[in-house]
Parts: C-alpha cells; structure tokens; sequence
C-alpha cells in the first residue's frame, strides 16, 4: 500500500481517499483536503472528521457517486475497542452510535 500527499493527490489515481486531517471540521465546514475535479465515481471516500456529520468532502463525493464513509463510524469503534479493552465486556455499539449522534446533532 503506498501512502501519498495531499498536495501530489493530483497525480495518483486512487480507489481509497481518507481524510485524516481537521480539514473540513466545525468551524472550517467549507474547507476540503482535495480539490473535488479529484474525485471519481465510485471511490471510497472516508472522512474521520465528525463534526459535522456530513463534511464538504463527503457530500461532493456522494453527489458524484462515491461510496463515503463518516468520521462517526471511526470515533464509535475507537471507543468500542476501549470499552471492550478496559472492561472485558462486549461493547453495546448501537447504544454508544446513538449516544454520540444525539450529541453531535446538539451542536
């Protein structure tokens, strides 16, 4: 697997594009990592920012086709992971999803 840039993004062709950067995050909400003429259809886009819930770059790349996966999927597993970690017990991921949506969708 090979790992590029943002700024060369251009130049590669890709299938994958996660965006692990604050770009795109409350209260820069209009900002996004890469210029949307770079998005295919039928990509897979990831954006681990979850606030919003639905970033710029999200919405462009499911307006062309993409498959987008939020940041809420990643912050919900990460706290899976510890919860079963610390605790030995099976975490109750739809309870925490719901949990953290509730909250976000306060902001």
């Amino acid at each position: 697997m090979e790992y590029y840039p943002l700024q060369e993004y251009k130049d590669y062709d890709c299938q994958i594009l996660i965006n692990a950067t604050p770009i795109g995050m409350d209260p820069n909400i209009d900002e996004m990592p890469i210029k949307k003429e770079y998005l295919q259809k039928d990509m897979v886009v990831m954006d681990v920012v979850y606030n919003p819930l639905k970033t710029r770059l999200l919405k462009e790349a499911e307006d062309i086709g993409c498959i987008t996966i939020g940041g809420v999927s990643m912050f919900v597993h990460q706290g899976v992971a510890q919860f079963e970690l610390w605790t030995g017990k099976k975490a109750p991921v739809d309870v925490m999803r719901k949990t953290v949506l509730d909250a976000l969708q306060k902001t």
